[in-house]
């Protein structure tokens, strides 16, 4: 190519393309803003909820890890102050683009997961039970020590959100 370097463009599946848009939208909607730098939100947000008292593991820190790459697509991982860790859905022909597209995911979780209907309560509880005990294969469900075991983390995280949950469960 006469010495220039192409950057190969990769069709997106139609899914990534709607989650893309998705954050997108959500970002601008939350912020009031065509223009969105969703890095500093996503780090402000988090910010807000470390002074707001909201116990944190690692403080407000917003960490980001780029997967090592010298040419294009790049991958970029960015691990919330809870411990849930979300990645760039799409191929990103900068570093910083995909830094930016972790961040949005990261944000439209955040945002999302401080919907009343995320939270667990026992009405939450006793459905994802009795749905855990109905897809099991087994002559009696209600005496699975892993449902049983399930319930019993549930119970004790009623008033926490899904995300808190799942990164408690996280190891």
């Amino acid at each position: 190519l006469g010495g220039r370097s192409a950057i190969m463009l990769v069709t997106q599946p139609r899914s990534v393309n709607i989650l893309i848009e998705s954050a997108d939208t959500v970002a601008k909607a939350v912020y009031k803003s065509d223009k969105v730098n969703v890095v500093e939100k996503l780090q402000l947000f988090w910010q807000q909820k470390s002074n707001q008292g909201t116990p944190l593991r690692q403080g407000a820190l917003v960490i980001y890890e780029g997967v090592p790459a010298t040419d294009p697509p790049y991958t970029c991982y960015v691990t919330l102050p809870g411990g849930s860790c979300f990645a760039n859905p799409d191929n990103c022909a900068t570093k910083a683009e995909a830094r930016r597209s972790a961040a949005k995911i990261g944000l439209m979780n955040s945002l999302f997961n401080e919907h009343p209907s995320r939270h667990l309560s026992k009405e939450v509880v006793t459905r994802l039970v009795e749905e855990a005990r109905l897809s099991l294969q087994v002559a009696d469900p209600s005496t699975d020590p892993g449902v049983n075991a399930y319930q019993f983390m549930l119970e004790q995280n009623v008033g926490k959100t899904m995300l808190q949950f799942q990164e408690l469960m996280t190891v």
